[in-house]
């Protein structure tokens, strides 16, 4: 199920006057596990949802120690 499915399916769950912030697991730049860039999926999100105006980003830091340590030391890609 894409981000926009699940989104579509909160939003039309959710009440009125409840405000949905999703939460986008992602790496900038590059996919990562299935999910295309964050800054894909935002820009996805935005076109789909212009009324949704903000989201939380889940870091992988604890999930994946050496991608922090990547972004902390810029040694990346």
């Amino acid at each position: 199920m894409s981000i926009l499915s699940q989104v579509q399916t909160v939003l039309e769950r959710t009440p009125p006057g409840i405000v949905v912030v999703p939460s986008l697991a992602g790496v900038w730049g590059r996919p990562h596990t299935g999910r295309p860039p964050l800054e894909v999926q935002m820009a996805a999100l935005q076109a789909a949802f212009p009324f949704v105006d903000s989201v939380s980003h889940f870091a992988y830091a604890w999930q994946e120690p050496e991608l922090e340590r990547e972004r902390r030391t810029c040694s990346g890609h």
